[in-house]
């Protein structure tokens, strides 16, 4: 797994140390659809998706709109620019467990703030 490589010898550790906790991985697909609210129902804190962490080792989200946020070590939410062509890749829990903290999964939301709008 090149990700985790990659990883591992950011932390000093050899680059094959991950290979016996991934050689049996499972990746998994979500296709997410975020409907749209009536302009009349907005509000601060309509989310797509809460609060949250993801479990696993990657995850790797082609956006194709705005609405992705992130909390940064200073606990404010930041919008991630939408760049076509491009890949966000959040780090999850078991990175941050792998490497006794040294990195940290990503707290990010998305916000559904968009009237008349499908997302996906």
């Amino acid at each position: 797994y090149m990700g985790c490589r990659g990883i591992a010898l950011s932390i000093n550790e050899n680059e094959h140390f991950f290979e016996d906790k991934t050689d049996n991985a499972t990746a998994s697909l979500r296709l997410l659809h975020y409907p749209p609210h009536p302009s009349s129902k907005m509000t601060d804190d309509l989310y797509g998706a809460g609060p949250h962490t993801d479990y696993g080792i990657l995850t790797i989200l082609a956006q194709t709109s705005s609405g992705l946020q992130v909390r940064n070590v200073k606990n404010e939410w930041i919008a991630v620019p939408v760049v076509p062509g491009t890949l966000v890749v959040n780090l999850a829990d078991m990175v941050a467990r792998w490497t006794n903290g040294y990195y940290q999964s990503t707290p990010h939301r998305v916000y559904n703030n968009f009237s008349d709008v499908h997302r996906y």
